[in-house]
């Protein structure tokens, strides 16, 4: 990663910023890569605003990233036959 920090980023002002309602997401396990669609509805269809293949690296980066913006880090839910329960990161929670 220390060759891409000494790249220039370029940040495109012509980009259009739009409202996501909601997204989808297609797992290519074959390559460990995640295919991230951002959708937004509008009384005529659902229109796909922006489409992205990521890394599972760069996946955890990226929820890393969101959950540290909102403060919110939530639980792993382990399903099994009989229930669902949560699983707490620190014991005793």
């Amino acid at each position: 990663m220390s060759d891409k920090q000494s790249l220039p980023t370029y940040i495109n002002e012509l980009s259009p910023t739009s409202f996501t309602d909601g997204f989808k997401i297609a797992i290519d396990k074959e390559h460990s890569m995640l295919l991230l669609q951002l959708l937004s509805a509008t009384p005529e269809a659902v229109i796909e605003n922006h489409r992205t293949k990521m890394s599972k690296a760069g996946v955890v980066k990226l929820i890393e990233a969101l959950c540290s913006a909102i403060d919110y880090y939530p639980n792993k839910t382990v399903t099994t036959d009989k229930k669902t329960r949560k699983v707490s990161a620190k014991k005793g929670e």
